[in-house]
């Protein structure tokens, strides 16, 4: 779980009449800027945490539409190839508020919870 960064914005969604912040679910490409992957930064998880997080998104647009934020690529790796099934969540920016951040989790978790489960 991360906070973005993102220059002043406040994303907020807003879930059973309740006010929350977005989520993203963000993965690392193990890839330069011209998109070769580096031997150095390989991850045989790349493909595995690519679908996890496009799983999440689907199901996360299917049960509360406009939660999540588009999945965002980097070409760095993380620790995303550690293991299969990593993904960065990150919940709001700098200008959403710990209890739009904490009203986030609800939905979070019954997407998780629905991803995990299949």
């Amino acid at each position: 779980m991360h906070r973005d960064s993102a220059g002043g914005h406040h994303y907020i969604s807003t879930v059973d009449g309740k006010k929350m912040a977005s989520i993203m679910f963000f993965n690392g490409m193990s890839q330069d800027h011209t998109g070769k992957t580096l031997p150095s930064r390989e991850n045989k998880n790349l493909e595995t945490n690519l679908a996890f997080s496009l799983q999440m998104k689907m199901v996360a647009d299917e049960l509360y539409p406009g939660l999540a934020r588009k999945n965002y690529l980097k070409c760095y790796r993380y620790n995303m190839h550690l293991k299969g099934r990593y993904t960065l969540v990150e919940v709001g920016a700098e200008n959403n508020t710990l209890e739009e951040a904490k009203n986030a989790m609800v939905p979070f978790a019954r997407i998780l919870n629905e991803v995990l489960a299949k």
